[in-house]
């Protein structure tokens, strides 16, 4: 898994459109907003940021339907990253996308 965002990602996702890429983490990564934006089969997870607002960030410019829920485990303890969504103010749709609906839709569940 690519630890950043850069070029190279982008035309990788671009030549492969049928195929999802799930990058980690993508708010640490310079650019990652405008490189990712409309490359719809790009998604994010909520691994490693460390603020409620970095998943708001995410949400707001990829869609809720582009993020997963990511827990670090075994690294983080997986409470912590999930009290996160308390305070991301997200809608209850987009929470329930990000939290588990996505992950069933991407792995076909």
């Amino acid at each position: 898994m690519p630890r950043r965002v850069d070029a190279h990602n982008h035309e990788l996702a671009e030549r492969h459109r049928d195929t999802t890429f799930v990058l980690s983490p993508l708010v640490y990564s310079p650019g990652w907003a405008a490189l990712t934006k409309n490359q719809q089969n790009i998604l994010a997870d909520t691994a490693k940021p460390m603020y409620p607002g970095h998943i708001t960030a995410l949400v707001a410019t990829l869609g809720a339907k582009r993020v997963l829920f990511g827990s670090e485990t075994p690294y983080m303890a997986p409470i912590v990253e999930r009290e996160k969504f308390k305070y991301a103010g997200l809608s209850a749709e987009d929470e329930a996308l990000v939290l588990g609906g996505n992950a069933a839709r991407v792995l076909g569940l």
